[in-house]
């Protein structure tokens, strides 16, 4: 089978890429309505929230990804890895901000309710700290990939053209000979 003949079944891949990404963002948004961010309990929440709900769409970036990768798709991993570049900024600060928070809350409550609450803090911060890592990590090499691709795709513009005036001055030598 040629590579021609499955590049629409890899398209596909953006769509599921798209799903598995957004989805789950959205679905999360509409359940932290009312948005109340100068609450501290509820900048808590969606915190956490977030925090759980990061799996499905760091999928959905791999499956971008990959299927950039596999339709050498250039401008696709470019722009790739510099919205997930922004969303590793996005998600360290919103982690940090989520430290602070617990921080204040921790200063703000009763030895016994620390206790009960004290088991997220930690899930929390595993989620954020690992998907920051595997989404930077994914990142740069799609960045690094693209980066080759273009490379390979220059050099091969480039032996082209060197051919294209090979071949024209080699045609101009012939064309005075009788």
């Amino acid at each position: 089978m040629s590579p021609a003949n499955v590049r629409p079944v890899l398209r596909a891949g953006y769509g599921l890429g798209l799903l598995l990404t957004v989805v789950p963002l959205v679905d999360l948004g509409l359940g932290l309505r009312p948005f109340h961010p100068l609450e501290l309990g509820w900048r808590l929440a969606a915190f956490g929230q977030l925090g759980t709900t990061l799996m499905l769409p760091l999928i959905g970036c791999f499956v971008l990804a990959g299927t950039a990768i596999l339709l050498e798709d250039g401008q696709v991993l470019r722009a790739f890895a510099l919205v997930a570049g922004v969303a590793v900024v996005l998600l360290s600060a919103a982690l940090l901000g989520f430290v602070q928070d617990t921080l204040e809350l921790r200063s703000a409550l009763r030895p016994e309710e620390l206790r009960s609450r004290s088991f997220a803090f930690p899930k929390v911060v595993l989620a954020y700290s690992t998907t920051i890592w595997v989404l930077l990590w994914l990142a740069v090499g799609v960045y690094r990939v693209w980066r080759r691709q273009s490379l390979v795709a220059k050099r091969e513009r480039e032996s082209v053209l060197i051919v294209r005036e090979a071949t024209a001055r080699h045609r101009e030598g012939h064309a005075g000979a009788p």
